[in-house]
């Protein structure tokens, strides 16, 4: 976004001036400024135990040790909306209790019993056939997987 938005020359200074403001708190500050614009409770930034909390979480862990071969996406949002975190159509409403903490990426390696998500689920009828969803979305390979790149490419206008 600082690339984007002409606040940086290059990517190294842009990752020098996003250190910078979160070590200096400027960029909490800005972050409190936005929830504030947006009719958000300010509150909730310096005090997350105020935000709503899921009933249960569900903790995904490895059945084996091995490397995150692959991630479907699609699998990933679909599971979301499903859990309530998402909507289906415009007006639907958001369940903020819910949702999906990934704990590993692509081409990390991840060993048997180790966590790789985290599920927060509202105990709604969906819920199991959400966390499955999401246990199909991970591909698993023995062998070493390269990391995806962030970026994958520009479009320019």
């Amino acid at each position: 976004m600082l690339l984007r938005g002409r606040k940086a020359r290059d990517a190294r200074s842009a990752a020098t001036a996003i250190d910078r403001a979160l070590a200096d708190g400027s960029g909490l500050a800005k972050f409190r400024e936005l929830v504030a614009a947006q009719g958000g409770d300010v509150r909730m930034v310096d005090d997350p135990s105020r935000l709503p909390r899921a009933p249960r979480v569900e903790t995904l862990l490895a059945r084996r040790s091995g490397y995150v071969a692959d991630i479907a996406a699609d699998h990933i949002g679909i599971a979301s909306v499903r859990l309530g975190a998402g909507r289906e159509k415009k007006g639907d409403p958001i369940d903020h209790r819910t949702g999906i903490v990934l704990h590993a990426k692509v081409g990390d390696r991840v060993e048997r019993g180790q966590p790789y998500a985290e599920v927060h689920v509202a105990g709604k009828p969906d819920d199991h056939d959400a966390i499955a969803m999401i246990e199909r979305a991970f591909r698993w390979s023995a062998r070493r997987v390269a990391p995806r790149r962030l970026l994958l490419g520009r479009i320019a206008s």
